[in-house]
């Protein structure tokens, strides 16, 4: 392998962050790539410019982690809204 590998992991990961919907395997299977990659990488003239790119991951993981969360509170509200609707409808009795 060499650094291109790595580039095309780091590609691999922000093509991944931009899907929906996000799951942990894929972000798991995408770690064992970019695992076997970082193991084969050469660490020629280019590689600091890729370890500047490696090095932004952890705020990028970090800013998609913060996006899910308030999608899911988001989603947790909604459901809440209609169990509310569910209860208010069960009570509702027509004359």
């Amino acid at each position: 392998m060499s650094d291109q590998a790595v580039a095309h992991a780091l590609d691999a990961l922000e093509e991944l962050l931009r899907s929906k919907p996000l799951r942990a395997e894929m972000i798991r299977a995408w770690r064992q790539d970019f695992d076997e990659a970082m193991a084969g990488a050469e660490r020629g003239k280019d590689w600091s410019a890729l370890q500047a790119r490696i090095h932004e991951l952890p705020g990028k993981l970090e800013a998609a982690a913060q996006a899910l969360s308030v999608e899911q509170e988001g989603l947790r509200k909604q459901m809440l809204l209609q169990a509310q609707g569910a209860r208010a409808l069960k009570g509702y009795r027509p004359f």
